[in-house]
């Protein structure tokens, strides 16, 4: 959600902030005036600065340009790494949601393949966003109408791949051991 906090009353300054997870807390303390439509690849990669001392992040995270984008125009949410995947890193900001199992499976194949692309080049950092980017992509697909396990869309083999990429990105690991 996008808020104003505000610095009390008859004051002018203001600070705006997002939040990404339920803030019960500031509940009739702060204005939300919107959210974010596009672009939850950002918001995730700010979220995911590290912090240190008294909680503050350990390098700064600031607005270099800004504006409206005119429709039509590319945002530059899809192929943001310049090789080739065409999906945007968040599934909510495809600019079409497609309700068919199939889609979603084709997919989630295809970022994977991107990830293999990426391990076998022994790029194992890219290689793994793009693995998280196919689990995300496999949480939509799991909810969709259709995926049923024995059903004719079930998942079938490269769905194991993507268990084992699940259990590969949950436990440390290190090349060449």
């Amino acid at each position: 959600m996008l808020s104003m906090a505000n610095s009390g009353p008859n004051t002018n300054g203001s600070q705006f902030f997002i939040t990404t997870t339920r803030t019960s807390h500031l509940d009739g303390y702060h204005i939300v005036f919107g959210k974010v439509i596009k672009g939850m690849g950002v918001v995730r990669s700010v979220e995911h600065i590290p912090t240190g001392e008294n909680d503050l992040p350990t390098v700064d995270a600031f607005i270099a340009d800004c504006g409206e984008i005119p429709e039509g125009a590319d945002d530059g949410i899809a192929n943001f790494f310049n090789d080739g995947d065409s999906y945007p890193d968040w599934p909510a900001d495809l600019d079409d949601n497609s309700s068919e199992p199939t889609w979603w499976i084709e997919a989630v194949e295809s970022i994977k393949g991107y990830g293999d692309g990426h391990f076998k080049k022994q790029d194992y950092k890219m290689a793994l966003r793009k693995y998280r980017k196919a689990l995300r992509y496999l949480d939509v697909c799991w909810e969709k109408d259709g995926i049923d396990e024995g059903g004719e869309e079930s998942p079938s083999l490269p769905f194991m791949t993507i268990i084992f990429i699940y259990k590969f990105t949950q436990t440390p690991w290190v090349p060449g051991i």
